[in-house]
């Protein structure tokens, strides 16, 4: 260590975690499409969009969120539904929280 503007720069290192589709959360590395089906993805803790990433969520999809629990896009968010096929965001029941 020295006590100066001009030491050496730290690396460090961040291992990319898994986000898995039953269950998103962590940071998004990598575009990914959520497409319609037959159950609502589940957001259990904050999901964040890295720059380099892309989230793409198709017409008709439905999303549950965890209590105080959300998406932060630092990296470009597309979401568009369609009058026949909204997008629904909403939060997660109870009972569903509980199983």
């Amino acid at each position: 260590m020295q006590d100066s503007m001009e030491s050496s720069i730290s690396v460090t290192y961040e291992s990319e975690n898994e986000v898995t589709l039953d269950h998103l959360q962590g940071r998004l590395m990598h575009p990914l499409t959520l497409y319609l089906r037959d159950r609502p993805y589940v957001v259990k803790s904050d999901l964040t969009i890295m720059p380099s990433a892309q989230l793409t969520i198709a017409p008709g999809v439905e999303l549950e969120f965890y209590p105080s629990v959300g998406i932060l896009a630092l990296g470009p968010l597309f979401a568009q539904g369609t009058p026949e096929s909204p997008i629904t965001m909403r939060p997660i029941t109870l009972q569903k929280m509980v199983t």
